[in-house]
């Protein structure tokens, strides 16, 4: 390595110093990383604020406490809905339904859709009408895992909704996994602890995140350079 003659003017030769194809590869990888992190799920869970059961007797009631419980009182297999309010307009990509606590139960929930309305500011917009909600933002999927275990945490991965109001149909448990009916006395309900969801990452955040992750490999280069 050539230096200066000089002792208080001791400079590393430009030969030293980084390459260009070198800063532009831990740009790469900076770059690479900020991809991935806009497209993984901010993991942070945040409490869902309300849980209000639609639709009437015909569709479920509602029982406060450790156990939030639907029960249906039709005849004819029905889902078991709830609109979930999250007190404020947020971007979700993820809501989690979790598991009763107390103990396992064949009534967690099995399967769900859920839905949003396309406009929410509409005159005279009723969020617990469910004709409104129009546009499907998860299918009817099976949580994953599926196990009845107490305090299970269920993700459902929804189309990106920045919204309010959601309306979660749940369609099945481990114990009527197609629906709840009352026929033959056998009154169907199903169970679950909390709701809980994930927001959108912020673009702002996210592009701060990939920039510093650049910065960090191109200046650990750096250094390597200079010893």
């Amino acid at each position: 390595m050539k230096t200066s003659k000089h002792p208080l003017l001791t400079m590393h030769h430009p030969a030293s110093l980084p390459s260009k194809r070198g800063g532009l590869t831990a740009l790469a990888v900076g770059l690479a990383l900020f991809v991935a992190l806009a497209s993984s799920h901010a993991q942070v869970l945040v409490n869902a604020g309300t849980v209000t059961p639609v639709g009437g007797a015909g569709q479920g009631s509602y029982t406060a406490g450790v156990i939030l419980q639907l029960t249906t009182t039709s005849t004819t297999s029905v889902p078991l809905s709830f609109v979930l309010d999250l007190g404020s307009v947020q971007s979700i990509d993820e809501i989690t339904i979790q598991n009763r606590t107390s103990a396992g139960t064949n009534l967690a929930v099995r399967t769900l859709s859920i839905y949003v309305a396309p406009d929410e500011s509409i005159g005279g917009f009723d969020p617990l009408n469910m004709s409104f909600y129009t546009t499907q933002v998860a299918p009817n999927a099976l949580l994953t895992p599926s196990v009845n275990t107490a305090g299970a945490m269920r993700p459902v991965d929804i189309t990106d909704s920045t919204k309010r109001y959601f309306l979660v149909n749940l369609t099945g448990s481990f114990n009527a996994p197609s629906g709840f009916s009352n026929a033959n006395g056998n009154v169907n309900n199903v169970q679950f602890g909390n709701v809980y969801v994930t927001a959108v990452p912020e673009p702002s955040t996210m592009l701060l995140g990939g920039l510093g992750v650049a910065g960090l490999f191109l200046s650990r280069r750096m250094r390597r350079a200079f010893r």
